[in-house]
């Protein structure tokens, strides 16, 4: 009888946790697609005009659920989609299952915990702390701990998207490492606490969208060509608003070293991705339009053929 009691509690606490992770990932997916389009589209800035002592209260409940939804992930360790929907199968990509949950393991749940540290920090911790040496750099080991932890997850997948999902964390971490100091870092680069939390926008709303998605298809709720053309159109727009957004920011001049190269990488990234796009774009107009000018010559011939013809009769 007790085993039986045991593993029906056991299933009635999985069904919370699954549904708790459900709610904050639609939260943070709806406020972040919110917070996205006021800042990076309408010019609204509500990140920058925060204060960071957690006076608003929007960007904090992004950050609380990003991370609260990563951290359930770990109870539902094995069960991360280890399959995807893509034109190309796992086989064709070199990869194993294993490999593809691997990837969904770091972006999933270590990548979106790790987004909303320094945020959540720089907003919520008083002066004193963000200057304690100890507490720092203790803070700074675990960041890269755990983002190394992430690159052997990441690595079979594609090293370029361990850049994206944990670069600038890697980097300031080991900044902070050297330096010692958070309070000091935020003196000297005041761009860098609003460089976090859009980072933070563009990760979280990347995964959740991908994520609730693929759920919604194991449901029946969407089909599959539905999540594809979705996530193909998605996942890229996102990319590139941000991008152009940084640019217009001018981060070169305003990031450290430590968290530049990795915009330097994604710039080159999204410009790579976008010229292939518009390459794709152009050979597809070509290609609907060649059938017509085609179709056109066809008919003009045969109207001079039939024209030849009656002036021969």
């Amino acid at each position: 009888m007790r085993p039986s009691y045991l593993e029906s509690t056991s299933v009635i606490l999985k069904s919370l946790v699954g549904l708790f992770h459900a709610l904050c990932s639609v939260i943070a997916l709806v406020v972040g697609n919110y917070l996205f389009i006021e800042c990076f589209l309408l010019g609204n800035d509500i990140l920058a005009s925060s204060e960071v002592d957690g006076s608003s209260l929007l960007p904090t409940i992004f950050h609380v659920t990003t991370a609260v939804s990563g951290f359930l992930l770990v109870f539902f360790w094995n069960k991360i989609q280890s399959y995807q929907h893509s034109t190309s199968t796992l086989k064709e990509k070199g990869l194993t299952p294993k490999q593809m949950q691997n990837f969904n393991k770091a972006r999933g749940c270590f990548a979106l915990i790790l987004c909303a540290v320094y945020p959540l920090m720089y907003r919520y911790l008083p002066d004193d702390t963000l200057q304690d040496t100890l507490f720092c750099r203790a803070v700074a080991a675990v960041m890269v701990a755990v983002t190394l932890h992430m690159y052997t997850l990441i690595k079979d997948y594609g090293r370029a998207l361990f850049i994206v999902y944990s670069g600038s964390k890697i980097g300031f971490s080991l900044h902070v490492l050297y330096d010692g100091s958070l309070y000091s870092l935020r003196e000297s680069y005041p761009y860098i606490v609003n460089f976090f939390e859009k980072e933070a926008l563009l990760i979280s709303c990347c995964v959740e969208f991908g994520f609730l998605l693929y759920y919604c298809e194991s449901r029946r709720i969407v089909s599959v060509p539905f999540l594809r053309d979705a996530c193909k159109r998605y996942h890229p727009i996102v990319m590139y608003v941000f991008a152009g957004k940084m640019m217009t920011e001018k981060w070169w001049g305003r990031l450290p070293m430590s968290v530049s190269w990795v915009m330097v990488v994604e710039t080159f990234l999204v410009s790579l991705f976008l010229y292939k796009m518009i390459k794709g774009i152009i050979a597809a107009v070509v290609e609907t339009v060649r059938p017509k000018k085609e179709r056109v010559t066809e008919e003009k011939h045969l109207q001079r053929s039939s024209v030849q013809r009656v002036c021969l009769t």
